[in-house]
C-alpha cells in the first residue's frame, strides 16, 4: 500500500544497521524471500518512460528484506482515469499500488539502487546499483506486450524470475558505489558516415572517479550495441552527485558534488577512429 513513512524506533535502528552494513561492505541478502513483483518496497529512483504513459521505479530493497530488489512500471493512464478524477481537494486515501503495477513487466535487480536514466533515443534505461556494484541496463519497449515492455535479458527466452543477466548488468570499470548516471548522444563522421554514439558517465558516491561507458549503434542490425568501458577518470571532488549535459553543446557538461558547495564544468572530447584511446574529460571552470 502507498503509505506515508513510518518514524517506528525499530525502523531506525534498522537503518542504522544496514547502513553499517554497506559501509562495511556487506551486503546479506535474504536469499530465501522473492521480492513482490507489483509493491513498492523503498523505492530510490524514479523515472518517466520515454512514451509518457509508465513511470519505472527502482525499489532499493533497503532492509534486505527480500534476495533483490525489482523494477516495477506503473501505468500512469490507469492512475490518472482510474484513481485521479476521484479524488477530493484534501487529497486521496492511501491506495493499493498493485492495482496501477505492470507487474508481468517487473524485473529483478540488485540491492540499494541510486539512479535512473533513459538512453537519448528512449529505447533503454540505465541504472546504477551499489549493492553489487554494478551499471544494470533494460531495454524499454511500452507498446510491446506483457512481459516484453522491460526487459533485461533475452525477451525470446526469458528467464523464470525474471532477473537480469550478465549481458545487462555491467561490473568492470566502475567506480565503488557507483551512484549518478548521465547519458548523452553524440554523431560521429568515419569514414564517410554517420555514427551515433550513446556516452553513459557513472560517478561515485563516495570517491572522486567518473567513469564514462559508450554504446554504439551498430549498422547491420539497427540496435545499440551493449555499453563497453572508455574511460575512469579520478579528478573530481568526492560524491559527484549529478551530471548533466548542455543543451546546446554537447561536449560541455556541469556536475554537482556533495562534498562542496560549487557547481563544476567539465569538457568532453573523443575521436571515433580511436574512442579508447582519444576520449577524454577536462576541468572547466568551477561556480561556487
Amino acid at each position: 500500500m502507498v503509505e506515508t513513512g513510518s518514524s517506528l524506533p525499530g525502523r531506525t535502528v534498522l537503518a542504522a544497521l544496514v547502513a553499517a552494513w554497506a559501509a562495511a561492505g556487506c551486503m546479506p541478502d535474504n536469499k530465501g524471500v522473492s521480492p513482490p513483483s507489483d509493491l513498492l518496497h523503498y523505492p530510490t529512483a524514479a523515472i518517466l518512460a520515454p512514451d509518457g504513459d509508465h513511470l519505472a521505479v527502482a525499489n532499493s530493497n533497503f532492509d534486505l528484506a527480500f534476495n533483490s530488489g525489482t523494477l516495477i512500471l506503473f501505468d500512469l493512464d490507469a492512475i490518472a482515469n482510474g484513481l485521479l478524477p476521484g479524488c477530493p481537494d484534501e487529497g486521496c486515501e492511501p491506495v493499493e499500488e498493485s492495482e496501477y503495477v505492470l507487474a508481468d513487466d517487473t524485473v529483478s535487480i540488485g540491492s540499494y539502487s541510486s539512479f535512473l536514466a533513459n538512453a537519448p533515443d528512449g529505447g533503454r534505461m540505465y541504472l546504477t546499483v551499489r549493492g553489487n556494484n554494478s551499471l544494470t541496463w533494460f531495454d524499454v519497449d511500452a507498446s510491446a506486450a506483457p512481459g516484453r515492455r522491460l526487459t533485461c535479458f533475452d525477451p525470446d527466452d526469458p528467464p523464470r524470475s525474471r532477473k537480469c543477466d550478465t549481458e545487462h548488468t555491467i561490473h568492470s570499470g566502475l567506480p565503488a558505489d557507483p551512484y549518478a548516471v548521465t547519458t548523452s548522444r553524440a554523431t560521429y563522421a568515419l569514414d564517410g558516415d554517420e555514427v551515433d554514439v550513446d556516452w553513459i558517465f557513472v560517478s561515485s558516491l563516495t570517491d572522486s572517479e567518473v567513469t564514462v561507458f559508450k554504446a554504439e549503434v551498430s549498422a547491420e542490425t539497427g540496435r545499440d550495441l551493449a555499453p563497453t568501458h572508455v574511460l575512469l577518470e579520478d579528478s573530481f571532488p568526492s560524491g559527484v552527485s549529478a551530471i548533466e549535459a548542455h543543451p546546446l553543446i554537447p561536449s560541455i557538461f556541469y556536475a554537482t558534488t556533495r562534498s562542496s558547495s560549487a557547481l563544476y564544468t567539465f569538457g568532453f572530447a573523443s575521436d571515433p577512429q580511436d574512442f579508447d584511446g582519444s576520449t577524454r574529460i577536462v576541468l572547466g571552470a568551477t561556480i561556487p
